[in-house]
């Protein structure tokens, strides 16, 4: 039965920089998330509708309605006026599945109501006798990406139970209030000032907010997204080049992120924003809601920087971090200078999901699958778990600052880049590994070779046509004033 209506409740640090960010933009920011599970075999609706309403009634944020009461921002676990799940039959089109993923696609940008709304929603959809893909999305207020891999677990129980007409077992998902008074005790704690003080300290050196855009920050309202998934024998070096390493998984690639990011934007000192669960307790890792907090993570780049160090020096780094995690980011942000309107992030978002891809469904296999963990003001990189022990490399860029193209060459020039990282020697130097794809080293040497013949078209349509590709690439600059090449044809025009 779902839980009665309770009093009002305030909002985590989190939810309130969400809220008011939101508030504040002068359109709808991208804050939505969505996933899918790919689920294959002879699934149950009615079972499927049963085991979800169960996990939205345990999952208190799922139930939050949001309004203002004296000009800040509250929170009520309301309950659900019907499941908000529809279900679309495409079993008979001619793609379904390419069908699904673009309705998908489409409803992923959809607004939600913030006043008073559901902010979430799913859609069941039949793309074959044995074969459906559950869509689900849902406002950030409500979750965090780390949140998400508890309510599929407590999903799979319960669906599981109720296939094999078992009672569900307990471990029902706790309540916000838990969240919101492990924040409140943190605050009124000693903590605060030594995390404050580890932080301040922390950032004292040369690096400051980087990205590799030539635009002035602008807010997420959308954004582009490329996929790459590395083989089975690709993951696996890489997994292997960390433990030779000594180091984990999420720190080689975080590493590798930073030392990508340097080397694109010519800088010897980066920051990355890095997301932190700022859960310290086993039982508020258990309770669904909106706690994340993003974080810099500075690291040295430049090219006398050897791979085993660059390796040792994030995981020291991350281990520090992770024991100050809690810490409010605006704190930070105003500690190093930046006001409240600037909306330039630490630097590129790095992602390393602890994602477990495969869940059961009771007799179904059901693998998920991310298609957004929210807002992406500039760069976001994020990498799961694939299918066989593979690896996926998501990359989302704002399109105000990233054109579709230069947002698929930084995924290859990444992925291309992990690999180098894990076969080069620790001591080589971040100078001698290479950007370039092989396809790019290729065009490379054929350009350098011999007669290419004349280009076709005269120089300002090929300006034009290159800024129709990378319209935030830099055009030119005096050293104080930079142009991208969007702006170079919008004065020629």
């Amino acid at each position: 039965m779902t839980s009665p209506t309770r009093s009002t409740l305030p909002l985590t640090g989190a939810q309130t920089g969400i809220w008011f960010d939101e508030q504040l933009a002068s359109g709808r920011l991208a804050y939505n998330m969505a996933d899918y599970l790919d689920i294959r075999g002879p699934l149950d609706d009615r079972l499927l509708v049963e085991a979800l309403t169960r996990v939205t009634d345990e999952a208190e944020c799922t139930r939050a309605r949001f309004s203002e009461a004296d000009g800040l921002p509250v929170q009520r676990i309301e309950p659900l006026d019907g499941l908000p799940l529809r279900t679309v039959d495409l079993a008979g089109r001619r793609d379904p599945v390419g069908e699904a993923l673009r309705l998908m696609d489409e409803d992923l940008h959809r607004p939600f109501d913030l006043l008073g709304g559901v902010l979430f929603r799913a859609v069941l959809f039949r793309v074959a006798a044995d074969r459906s893909l559950l869509y689900l999305a849902m406002h950030h207020l409500l979750s965090d990406g780390y949140s998400r891999l508890a309510v599929y677990r407590r999903l799979s129980e319960v669906y599981g139970a109720r296939a094999a007409g078992e009672p569900v077992a307990d471990g029902a998902l706790p309540g916000l209030e838990l969240l919101l008074r492990e924040e409140a005790d943190y605050l009124g704690s000693a903590a605060v000032e030594r995390d404050r003080a580890f932080w301040e300290g922390h950032l004292s050196g040369p690096a400051g907010p980087t990205s590799l855009a030539a635009g002035a920050p602008v807010p997420g309202t959308a954004f582009l997204r490329g996929s790459l998934a590395l083989d089975t024998p690709t993951a696996r070096a890489l997994r292997a080049a960390a433990r030779a390493a000594e180091v984990t998984w999420p720190t080689f690639a975080i590493a590798a992120a930073a030392a990508y990011t340097g080397k694109a934007a010519g800088l010897a000192d980066v920051l990355l924003t890095l997301p932190m669960t700022a859960r310290l307790t086993a039982t508020a890792r258990s309770v669904p809601g909106m706690v994340a907090n993003y974080l810099p993570l500075p690291a040295r780049v430049g090219p006398a920087t050897t791979v085993g160090g660059l390796l040792r020096d994030t995981s020291r780094t991350l281990a520090r971090s992770l024991r100050h995690q809690r810490y409010p980011a605006d704190r930070i942000r105003r500690a190093i200078g930046l006001r409240a309107d600037d909306r330039r992030p630490f630097g590129p978002f790095v992602n390393v999901l602890p994602q477990t891809p495969e869940f059961r469904l009771g007799p179904c296999e059901a693998r998920l699958n991310n298609l957004s963990t929210g807002i992406v003001d500039d760069l976001m990189i994020t990498v799961l778990d694939g299918p066989d022990d593979g690896v996926e490399l998501h990359l989302n860029g704002n399109p105000a600052l990233y054109g579709a193209q230069e947002v698929t060459d930084h995924l290859h020039r990444f992925g291309t880049f992990l690999r180098r990282l894990a076969d080069a020697d620790p001591d080589t130097p971040l100078g001698r590994l290479d950007l370039a794809t092989d396809a790019e080293r290729a065009r490379l040497a054929r350009a350098g070779t011999g007669p290419a013949g004349a280009p076709g078209g005269s120089v300002p349509q090929r300006v034009r046509e290159f800024a129709l590709r990378t319209p935030a690439a830099l055009a030119v600059s005096d050293g104080r004033t930079a142009a991208s090449y969007s702006s170079l044809v919008g004065w020629a025009d």
